[in-house]
């Protein structure tokens, strides 16, 4: 099954986001689209890659947390690959795109919808649907990394 966070965990990542822009009125278009862009560019990687390629190469190689539901976190780049080696559902047909973004300083966080193709415990074809959320941080290099990745299941969208 797909990773998923409780509330709380999700509730933290998004305070931390939004304390690091608090009080800031700079016009940060640039930074944002390129955020965008940068989640499209891993969204269209994990679509013709699997997901362990694009996880493992979006993933920040100092700071990425994978907090799973029922498990405990696993922390830093070589742990996470490992993790994600280990992933039955990893070329699950994972699908999502960003709806909003927003940059402060070396901090960002995209949010959107995701899709995935899977079968029931029954066997039955279905596709789930959610939202998720994405915390990034721009590397030295200027590109963006993501550190803390996670969503929750919502019922099929009306569009």
């Amino acid at each position: 099954m797909l990773h998923k966070f409780s509330l709380p965990a999700l509730s933290v990542a998004l305070f931390l986001v939004f304390i690091s822009t608090a009080g800031r009125s700079q016009d940060n278009s640039a930074l944002k689209d390129t955020l965008m862009q940068t989640d499209s560019r891993f969204a269209k990687d994990c679509e013709v890659n699997g997901m362990y390629h694009a996880f493992t190469s979006y993933a920040s190689p100092d700071d990425v947390i994978e907090m799973g539901e029922g498990s405990l976190p696993v922390i830093g780049v070589d742990s996470f690959k490992v993790h994600w080696a280990r992933q039955k559902d990893r070329k699950t047909p994972l699908r999502w795109h960003p709806a909003k973004a927003d940059v402060s300083g070396n901090l960002g966080y995209t949010f959107g919808y995701w899709s995935a193709d899977a079968k029931t415990e029954a066997q039955k074809d279905t596709t789930y649907y959610g939202v998720y959320v994405t915390v990034w941080k721009k590397q030295k290099d200027g590109s963006w990394k993501y550190v803390l990745d996670g969503g929750n299941d919502t019922p099929k969208p009306d569009k």
